[in-house]
Formats: structure tokens, C-alpha cells, sequence
């Protein structure tokens, strides 16, 4: 079974597709961002920068159209100030594809930028990217969709699919709530023969025992793709999953919810938070992740008590892995209650 570093969260960007090396005008308001303005299909991208740093290290990643390229291939870096264009060879992985993911990222800089080509030297300036129409499968109608169906808890999920293209091969993947099971547990692979049609696949031992789960039907071939969750509880045939809330902790008043305050930080080494509204005699996670990401996927930094609930202050440490960047995202989550908040801080010593 296939595993990939989900994804969790990334940055919105302007991109601008074209098959000249001249960039067309963007209005950037002063951001970071890039434009692909050359494809060579299957062969490289040439890049515009625009705002970025002087002098910094940009690393560049590709993956399948969908996933940000969060986790994706790394395909090559360069120097923010070396040159106007830079060219960069093409992920074998995305080879044959009709649109691809690329990300750039200077993480000391706290930059993660995620946009998407037209593998296609074709495509005409300024004109936006049109997927191609498998067979059978008709223009300006609706987008493909899941329902869930049924489930059985920690062992499978039932669900109809709507609007599918036939004739087309869709991975299925399964991964926590939160991920839209981008680069998840692949379960299974299916050939559409029909719009709508009904599937059973099974949960993924890795995911037994979480309240929520996602779950991702994409295709290599055509690029469509569909997503949607369910709660990993007994469901019976009928329509969508509507998630009850979570049910109020003792102690915490209904219409509140955790939050928690960055108050002490030693560069590299440790950071100290202050909870507000936490509830009671609970467990929470502690994860940290690349700032951006809102700690989802990240590194387990330890788990704390609850206690009385309320104000509360701990100190976690900062994992190896994320010493160095400038700006890290902390989260706190309960495999409980559910309740969850998330922040971030600069990693230097404060106070």
C-alpha cells in the first residue's frame, strides 16, 4: 500500500501560461510569485519570478495536477538572483499528463508558492487552460461527485459516484479528516464503465480508529477527480454524511472553543503556549508543521493533559526537523473530544 506525505495546506498564487519567454502583465501588489511562461512537453518549464528575495535558494517541486505539489518530486533549485528565467526539467511523474502541479519554496524565508502548467506548448498566451473531454463524457455539465452511502467502522465505506467520466482508471485513496486524502493510503483502482456507479472499498488499517476520515478518487489519465468524508461510525444507506457536533466538554460553555497564545520561544530549542477555553480532563496532541500548513501533517511534538481545562501553559520542543526554518505552525488536537486550535511563531527567542 502506497504512502505519500499528505497534504495539508498551501498558498493561493496567480499564474500566467504561455509558450513565449515573454511574461505577460501581472499585477502582483508587491507578493512573491512565479509564471510559467515556457513548456517544452514532457521535457521543462521556463519560470518567471517576480518579488521574490534576493539571493535566496528557491527549491522547486512537481507533482499530478490536484495536490499543490505539497510532497510532490523535487525537480531542481537555483539562486533567486542568478538570472531573469530559469529553466527546470519536468518530473517524469508527471510525464504525459495534461496539467501538472509546481511549488516553489523558500522555506528560511517562509515562502511556499503553489500553482499549475499546461504540459502543452500549444496552449495560446493568456487563454485558460481547457481539460480534454474523455469519451463519453459531455462539456459544461456537471463536475464528478461522491455520496457516501453506508459504512462499517474500521472496515469499509460504501459510496455512488455522480457525473464520472467512463472509460477512465481512478486511484482511490483514503487518508485522515482535513487532508482531502491528497497523496493518501492508495486502497483500490477502478475503471469507470458508467457515470454513476456504486463502490465498496476498505479502510486502510492505518487510519482504524480516527473519527473522520477522507476519500479521493482521481485519475492520471484524464485528470478528474472527486472528493469527500465520512464519520468512521455505523451509516446506513441514504444520502450525504451530516457530521453532528462534537458534544460539549464539561466545563466549557457552549459557543467557545479552544484557543492558545504563543508566549515564550527559544530559538530552535523550545516553545511556550498559554490555552484559553481548553476543556477538561482531555488529551491533546501537539504537532508542528512548516508555517501555512496550520501543524496539520506535522511532526508529533508530544502530548499534554488538560487537566482542570481552562488556562493552562506548556512547553513542547521544537523538532529536529523544523530547526532552522524562520516561521513554524503549532497545533493542538484531541483524538477525543475533537476539539483542536492551531498557531504559529517566528522561531527566535521571545520574550
Amino acid at each position: 500500500m502506497k504512502r505519500i506525505t499528505p497534504i495539508l495546506t498551501a498558498l493561493l498564487l496567480l499564474a500566467v501560461l504561455a509558450t513565449t519567454v515573454a511574461a505577460a502583465p501581472v499585477d502582483l501588489s508587491g507578493a512573491p510569485a512565479f509564471a510559467v511562461t515556457a513548456v517544452s512537453p514532457n521535457g521543462y518549464v521556463y519560470l518567471r519570478l517576480y518579488n521574490f528575495p534576493a539571493d535566496s535558494e528557491v527549491k522547486v517541486y512537481m507533482d499530478k495536477y490536484g495536490t499543490l505539489a505539497i510532497g510532490g518530486a523535487l525537480v531542481g533549485s537555483f539562486n533567486s538572483s542568478s538570472a531573469d528565467l530559469f529553466k527546470v526539467e519536468m518530473a517524469t511523474l508527471v510525464f504525459n499528463q495534461y496539467r501538472a502541479a509546481i511549488r516553489l519554496e523558500v522555506p528560511d524565508k517562509g515562502i511556499y508558492i503553489s500553482s499549475y502548467f499546461i504540459n502543452d506548448a500549444s496552449a495560446a498566451p493568456g487563454t485558460a487552460p481547457v481539460a480534454p473531454v474523455p469519451p463519453g463524457y459531455g462539456t459544461g455539465g456537471p463536475v464528478p461527485t461522491l455520496e457516501i452511502l453506508s459504512v462499517n467502522p474500521d472496515s469499509s465505506v460504501t459510496l455512488k459516484t455522480h457525473n464520472f467520466p467512463v472509460n477512465d482508471s481512478f486511484d482511490v485513496l483514503m487518508d485522515a479528516y482535513g487532508t482531502l486524502a491528497v497523496n493518501g493510503y492508495v486502497v483500490d483502482n477502478v475503471t469507470t464503465t458508467s457515470s454513476t456507479q456504486t463502490y465498496t472499498f476498505s479502510i486502510p488499517s492505518q487510519l482504524h480508529g480516527l473519527a473522520r476520515i477522507a476519500i479521493r478518487l482521481e485519475s492520471d489519465a484524464s485528470g478528474y477527480y472527486s472528493y469527500d468524508w465520512f464519520n468512521n461510525k455505523p451509516y446506513g444507506t441514504g444520502g450525504p454524511v451530516i457530521p453532528p457536533a462534537p458534544a460539549n466538554p464539561p466545563g466549557l460553555p457552549a459557543g467557545v472553543v479552544p484557543t492558545f497564545f504563543i508566549t515564550a520561544v527559544a530559538q530552535d530549542s523550545t516553545v511556550t503556549i498559554q490555552t484559553r477555553n481548553l476543556p477538561a480532563n482531555d488529551s491533546f496532541e501537539v504537532y508542528m508543521n512548516v508555517f501555512g500548513t496550520a501543524g496539520v501533517g506535522g511532526s508529533l511534538a508530544g502530548t499534554v493533559s488538560s487537566g482542570a481545562g481552562g488556562i493552562q501553559t506548556y512547553t513542547l520542543t521544537i523538532p529536529a526537523a523544523l530547526q532552522g526554518i524562520s516561521r513554524i505552525a503549532i497545533r493542538i488536537q484531541s483524538p477525543t473530544s475533537h476539539y483542536y486550535a492551531y498557531n504559529w511563531f517566528w522561531n527566535s527567542t521571545y520574550p
